[in-house]
């Protein structure tokens, strides 16, 4: 029994009926050299023996060597030899010797370059639009005023917009609380490169609906706050750092996150090089292109980084709980509870909080109120936000190690 892998599983319990009902069962199937097909799938899940090594992702396709072009399977001892060579290895050399990582880094960088570079000009765009359409404003741009001069209806314009997109942040929030648990739960049973693709491709809305309300001069801004809250049914920046683990050994891990994070915070810098050289409406076409070449880029240069055992585990997993499709949805929900473990769980999920809150404020309100309360136009935004990027850079690279070892991680 311990050289032969189980699979248990109820069909009646697979879509929703109790274990109790009456029903078909298959209760025990041996699974060496043979494979079984669920209800619900149409292919072949190949099991494995548990003293068998698990096979490789393609993120570790350059860094073992010793198998064949044939698919065969190297010996034990290759293997061993193999990992003890992996364990020695310095960080940059198996990080960059990997499938995944460097193309993980292009991807940061698109997402970045992005959705930094429309950051500043959508203040001036939305309420002159708003001044417009719901105030009756036909005069200059109201980005041409200055703070003493400006029109009654600009200004209503500028409330307007920032309401509105406390709104839409808000309601951006509460679909990553609801949606990122349950996204992350499907990308364990179904690979993770399709959803970040389509996450390239919903962050791709909102600068096309940006450059089409400066065209079409009847379009509501609603329809841009509709694109961006968008974003939060699958965040692209989660699953990548996802994706980043699912290549690097633990030790690695940490390390690997923080030259991603250089690399989106180096783009979200470069970014605005575009908001002060271009035009709005080149600003938007240039933001769309970007996020478009990265959904392009996943589906033809990214590989699939979920290893296929523990998708079958994951799969597997889920066949053996009740409830059915609303055990899917209640289940990613429920995990976390792990927050609630100890008092130091509870404490790393309050600052995270909190972490969150004033992030989430400063992002939706400190602009709109920069450019409507004290007349700063959208190229000194710019401005602003490269050198706090590029200041996140430098401590990211340079500080962050030293100051930890100083003094530790909590303080």
């Amino acid at each position: 029994a311990s050289r032969r892998a189980y699979s248990v599983y109820s069909r009646r319990s697979l879509f929703g009926r109790k274990r109790g009902s009456r029903g078909r069962y298959v209760v025990i199937v041996p699974c060496i050299d043979k494979s079984i097909r669920y209800p619900w799938q149409n292919r072949k899940l190949q099991s494995m023996a548990p003293t068998e090594a698990a096979p490789p992702s393609v993120c570790d396709d350059s860094l073992i060597s010793n198998t064949s072009s044939s698919g065969s399977d190297t010996s034990t001892a290759q293997r061993a030899s193999t990992s003890a060579a992996a364990d020695d290895a310095p960080f940059f050399s198996v990080f960059f010797a990997s499938a995944g990582p460097p193309r993980l880094l292009v991807l940061a960088l698109l997402l970045s370059l992005g959705i930094g570079s429309v950051v500043s000009i959508v203040p001036e765009v939305l309420s002159d639009r708003f001044a417009r359409i719901s105030h009756h404003y036909d005069g200059a741009p109201c980005s041409t005023f200055d703070r003493s001069d400006i029109p009654v209806e600009c200004a209503q314009g500028g409330e307007d917009a920032q309401r509105f997109a406390a709104d839409a942040n808000l309601m951006k929030n509460v679909l990553i609380l609801l949606f990122a648990s349950i996204v992350g739960s499907m990308t364990d049973c179904r690979g993770r490169k399709g959803f970040l693709a389509f996450s390239f491709l919903l962050s791709s809305l909102a600068p096309i609906v940006l450059a089409l309300m400066q065209h079409f001069k009847t379009l509501h801004p609603t329809w841009y706050y509709a694109a961006d809250c968008s974003n939060g049914l699958i965040s692209g920046l989660t699953l990548m750092l996802t994706m980043l683990s699912d290549c690097l050994p633990p030790r690695f891990r940490a390390a690997g996150y923080g030259l991603f994070l250089a690399f989106f915070l180096s783009g979200f810098a470069l970014s605005q090089v575009l908001a002060i050289t271009l035009s709005h409406v080149g600003v938007s076409l240039a933001s769309a292109l970007l996020l478009l070449s990265g959904f392009f880029f996943t589906l033809c240069f990214v590989p699939e980084t979920l290893q296929e055992t523990m998708m079958m585990r994951a799969i597997e997993k889920q066949s053996l709980e009740e409830g059915g499709l609303l055990q899917t949805i209640i289940r990613p929900v429920s995990e976390l509870k792990i927050l609630n473990r100890n008092n130091f769980f509870r404490l790393l999920a309050f600052v995270s909080f909190c972490s969150a809150f004033i992030y989430s404020s400063d992002q939706t309100l400190v602009v709109y109120y920069m450019e409507e309360h004290l007349a700063v136009h959208d190229e000194t935004v710019a401005y602003m936000l490269g050198a706090t990027s590029l200041l996140g850079v430098l401590i990211q690279v340079f500080l962050l190690n030293r100051v930890i070892a100083l003094f530790g991680e909590k303080k």
